[in-house]
């Protein structure tokens, strides 16, 4: 199956979402498809480019469309008139031409477009209508954030409420796609609650990776892979693993000497600063910035992996990097909504959850897992086949290409209506330009 797929981030750009998106397309790769994608290089300032070698496979196949600089006042309403939005309108109408040109090459039997950002869902509507073959737009975050986090963590975020505009395209998005795909069941349940017609959704989850672990060592090496703390929106706080961490050498004195807590990624001020104040500091190890692969290679080294989460009243997200802990078979500690998706994933073991502010639990955790690590029977606690199979990238590319096995023969329906839309909209600019 020819498939274009639309995400603003991509590899190499050093970007969790563009991570999620290069795994996918790696898998389209190799389940046999024929998988071509539109990115766009430059929606941050000198991004430090992500040098993993898996990488090299996507690099014929992808395509940068970056935002140009602004362009003169009657160009930007042009567009912003055909494409019904201001910004990013002059982004759309480049993935517009770009997809047209590869589709004159090789016609595509299907069109897939992710966010974040949503602006990637807007132009895969453009591009569907465009090229008249069905289209499946991803969501890994809900439309709205707001409803989803508590705690007045982010004022920007718990004030934020999507203005009208954003509201109509939600609604066209969801109307006019073929099928729309989430990540987890509670996240698809959270945003098409309330939709007024029956839509085709799927869940599609990310896909995990590991690398084999080259490095054996007699330390008690626990693992945290991506942002959190100030650094992240939703209040991802490693402040509780650090006080139920103090607990843990209170109760195992032994385990001082023997743990290392490895943070894979940004640094963050706060949790070096706890870390200090609990008398910690020498077992913690900030990497900073690194590599995808690079990130794998500290998963498949460790002892423990631990997930945080923001509190929630329901945890509706599938965190991308829990897929990477699960398919490299290491015992997850979360610190987890105790309604949500990582709570439902820990039924199938692998998973110890704890609430995120509850600093016993963590230590409990700790200490369970270390008396295991000391005995040799730490693999007991490793996620099962079942649950390994379950984020495995051919697994779901063959999942989600079996639910779609009709799309190509379906008929592609309300094409016309947007499309003369597009050009009532440009032939009425025209005529306002003559005047």
């Amino acid at each position: 199956m020819r498939t274009l797929v639309i995400s603003p981030f991509f590899p190499p750009l050093p970007d969790p979402q563009a991570i999620t998106t290069g795994k996918f397309v790696r898998a389209l790769q190799e389940s046999g498809n024929s998988p071509q994608v539109i990115f766009c290089s430059n929606l941050r300032a000198n991004p430090r480019p992500d040098g993993s070698k898996m990488w090299a496979s996507l690099e014929p196949v992808r395509y940068d469309v970056p935002v140009l600089p602004s362009a003169p006042l009657i160009e930007r309403a042009s567009n912003a008139l055909r494409y019904q939005m201001w910004t990013w309108s002059s982004w759309t109408r480049a993935v517009v031409a770009k997809a047209r040109e590869l589709h004159s090459q090789t016609p595509f039997d299907l069109v897939i477009s992710r966010s974040l950002p949503h602006h990637g869902n807007i132009a895969g509507y453009w591009v569907a209508c465009a090229l008249r073959v069905p289209w499946v737009p991803m969501f890994s975050d809900p439309w709205s954030l707001s409803p989803s986090f508590i705690n007045n963590h982010n004022e920007r975020f718990i004030s934020w409420k999507p203005s009208v505009g954003r509201k109509i395209w939600w609604r066209r998005i969801v109307a006019r796609a073929q099928a729309v795909a989430f990540p987890s069941e509670r996240l698809r349940r959270a945003c098409l609650q309330g939709a007024l017609k029956q839509i085709q959704a799927l869940v599609v989850p990310h896909i995990g990776a590991a690398v084999e672990c080259l490095e054996r060592t007699d330390k008690f090496v626990i693992v945290h892979s991506g942002i959190y703390g100030l650094n992240d929106a939703t209040g991802r706080s490693a402040l509780p693993l650090l006080d139920g961490m103090a607990e843990f050498f209170r109760q195992r004195p032994i385990a001082r000497s023997r743990t290392r807590l490895v943070f894979v990624g940004p640094q963050d001020p706060q949790t070096l600063q706890k870390a200090a104040d609990c008398g910690i500091s020498e077992t913690i190890v900030c990497t900073g910035l690194v590599d995808y692969e690079k990130s794998l290679r500290f998963i498949a080294d460790a002892s423990l992996c631990v997930l945080i989460e923001g509190d929630m009243t329901e945890g509706i997200f599938l965190p991308s990097k829990l897929c990477d802990y699960i398919s490299a078979r290491k015992p997850v500690l979360a610190l987890s909504p105790e309604i949500g998706t990582v709570a439902d994933l820990a039924q199938d073991g692998g998973i110890r959850r704890v609430r995120p502010n509850d600093t016993a639990g963590v230590a409990r955790a700790l200490v369970e897992h270390f008396d295991a690590f000391m005995q040799g029977t730490l693999d007991l606690y490793a996620p099962p086949d079942s649950l390994v199979l379950r984020f495995e990238g051919k697994s779901v590319i063959r999942d989600f290409l079996d639910s779609f096995a009709w799309i190509p023969n379906r008929r592609v329906e309300n094409i016309a209506e947007p499309v003369a839309t597009m050009r009532r909209a440009h032939r009425n600019l025209g005529q306002m330009i003559s005047k």
